[in-house]
């Protein structure tokens, strides 16, 4: 008998039981329980239940109870909780996952050269109001998801890995959170799958639109600088480990070694990595790369955006016309005196408002 494999490496025998806490039939993650929550059942007409259609050949007699356990045992390997990595395709990505298995969904999204710890403040006072946080380290930044081509770094790929992972959650819909980088593939992943967003949260990056708009029209040009800077081959590496194998913390992030001199360091250590910094480089480098005609399409799912008057490498007229591309539901929030680094500054404004948005936009039973 050839041995069977999930996709975490561990060996599947046709009499095991489902090995995590989920419903047999959907396969969507419960709280740790007893058996019976374990073999417990959706409702039939529930539509996210990925068995319904198993249940009724069971009823026909042609489903045998090896293939009802070994259908369930799938689907709980699919939304496995607490979730350590994804993968799509042939990439890797890690996750931090963290708060009840059954809350509604958070997802936030770390920009450059940021790592997933950053959320760490923030999701600690999500998770005790209830809700499951995923921070994922996006492309590039995961060592097992870090493909050599810059165009495999374009918006559309970075957009299409977020929904990867909130079909992995096993969610209909989630709050989307992003900043820097992250911000911008939340934008996309908004205007490209608004059916899967309960809300978006930006922070520090307006509408793509209005960015662009912005770059040709202020001098949000100049301070834009090093997005040009970065698509020389080689010499930004360079420039950036002044030639010694290491992320300077000078620079782009001397500001952010202020505030969280430790998290500041971790990531430059993070982009030290062999093909890390290159990687993360490639973000900007793909720039070109993407369709403009998609970067003017509005938004429709309830919007938040939090901007920082002493951010200096996002300007005001950007920010300001940020609303003009959202048709939905908007909220713009300026937080005064706080740099480019909202997080290390204000973790706990950051919360406020973001617990103050999703309890206005709470989750169906249906969307979780």
């Amino acid at each position: 008998m050839i041995a069977r494999h999930d996709r975490y490496g561990e060996r599947i025998d046709d009499d095991d039981v489902v090995p995590t806490a989920a419903c047999i039939r959907c396969g969507r993650p419960l709280a740790p329980g007893n058996l019976s929550q374990i073999e417990a059942e959706c409702r039939p007409t529930d539509e996210r239940c990925l068995g319904n259609r198993a249940n009724l050949e069971q009823e026909n007699g042609s489903l045998t109870t090896w293939t009802r356990q070994s259908a369930g045992r799938r689907a709980a390997e699919r939304y496995r909780w607490p979730m350590e990595q994804f993968r799509r395709g042939e990439l890797v990505f890690e996750v931090i996952d963290a708060g009840p298995a059954d809350g509604p969904v958070v997802v936030l999204l770390h920009g450059f050269p940021e790592q997933n710890t950053m959320w760490q403040p923030v999701i600690s006072r999500l998770t005790a109001q209830g809700y499951r946080c995923l921070a994922p380290l996006q492309r590039g930044y995961s060592a097992g998801a870090r493909p050599p081509r810059r165009r495999d770094y374009r918006i559309s790929e970075l957009g299409e890995d977020i929904r990867t992972l909130i079909d992995a959650s096993g969610a209909q819909r989630v709050h989307l959170v992003g900043h820097d980088w992250g911000a911008t593939v939340a934008w996309r992943v908004a205007q490209q799958f608004p059916d899967r967003l309960l809300t978006m949260t930006s922070m520090s990056v307006p509408h793509p639109g209005a960015f662009l708009n912005a770059l040709v029209t202020s001098r949000q040009g100049l301070a834009s600088w090093y997005i040009y800077f970065f698509q020389l081959p080689r010499v930004p590496e360079w420039y950036l480990t002044r030639g010694r194998g290491s992320f300077t913390l000078s620079g782009f992030t001397a500001s952010r070694a202020q505030h969280a001199p430790a998290l500041a360091e971790a990531e430059a250590k993070a982009m030290a990595e062999p093909g890390a910094l290159t990687a993360a480089l490639n973000w900007y480098r793909a720039v070109f790369l993407s369709d403009p005609r998609e970067t003017g399409k509005k938004v429709t799912v309830p919007t938040m955006f939090v901007w920082s008057d002493g951010d200096i490498a996002l300007l005001e007229k950007g920010a300001r016309a940020c609303g003009e591309y959202v048709v939905g539901e908007y909220r713009f929030e300026v937080l005064n005196g706080v740099s480019h680094w909202i997080l290390d500054e204000q973790p706990d404004t950051m919360a406020d408002l973001l617990l103050d948005w999703f309890a206005a936009h709470p989750a169906a039973s249906s969307s979780i």
